[in-house]
C-alpha cells in the first residue's frame, strides 16, 4: 500500500511580529489523542492512535491516501491550536493529499 509521510514540523506560519512560528512540539501527540478520544467511529480512533503513538515513539507518520483524506476531513471538526495554524495545517494536508492523488 502507497503511503506519503506527514511531518508537522513542516507547517509555518507569521505571527503578528512577523516571526515565523511553527507547529508546537506536542501538537502531533494532543491531535492524536483528541481523534482517538472523541471518534466517532473504529476508523478516526485508530488513526488518531496511529498518529499519536508515531510522535510517541519518535517514528515517520507515514499515512495511506484513505486515512490521509479521513484526516482532511476530521481536520474541520478539530481546533486543538488557533485558527491560523489550523488553517496552515489543513492546507498542508490538503496539498499532501492533492499530490498523492497525482
Amino acid at each position: 500500500m502507497k503511503t506519503t509521510e506527514i511531518e508537522f514540523n513542516e507547517v509555518k506560519i507569521e505571527d503578528l511580529e512577523g516571526n515565523t512560528v511553527g507547529v508546537p512540539a506536542f501538537y502531533q501527540k494532543m491531535l492524536g489523542n483528541r481523534l482517538y478520544t472523541s471518534a466517532p467511529d473504529i476508523d478516526t480512533a485508530d488513526l488518531g492512535r496511529k498518529i499519536h503513538e508515531s510522535e510517541r515513539a519518535a517514528t515517520e507518520l507515514n499515512l495511506s491516501q484513505e486515512e490521509l483524506q479521513l484526516l482532511v476531513n476530521l481536520f474541520d471538526q478539530f481546533v486543538i491550536l488557533g485558527f491560523p495554524l489550523h488553517s496552515a495545517i489543513k492546507q498542508y494536508l490538503t496539498n499532501k493529499l492533492t499530490s498523492f492523488k497525482n
